[in-house]
């Protein structure tokens, strides 16, 4: 397969929005980026939690987590110390409402 050009650590350019999603791990409702995931290049890593939409699916990065895009555009999701040095968020602040906000 071939590779993509890194294109750094920095994924606020796939950012499509925001919702509020209720975690047990929080024990509570968090805003959470929305990520489209046709936008996210090789290289870019950032931190639960959060949401990546595509087409076909849509993948939930856990507040303990860190998403990584590789050189072949696959999405890494790593748990704990392998999740140490990604990209802090401004969202993750506690915020009212039920489960999972619609767009």
């Amino acid at each position: 397969l071939p590779s993509c050009p890194d294109a750094g650590l920095d994924a606020a350019g796939a950012i499509d929005g925001e919702r509020t999603v209720w975690f047990a791990e929080t024990s509570g409702s968090v805003r959470c980026p929305v990520y489209d995931r046709e936008r996210l290049r090789a290289g870019n890593r950032f931190a639960g939690p959060a949401i990546v939409e595509q087409m076909d699916a849509t993948t939930l990065v856990l507040p303990d987590m860190t998403a990584r895009v590789d050189a072949h555009l696959n999405l890494i999701l790593e748990f704990g110390a392998a999740a140490e040095g990604a990209s802090a968020s401004s969202y993750g602040a506690a915020a009212d409402g039920a489960s999972a906000t619609p767009r």
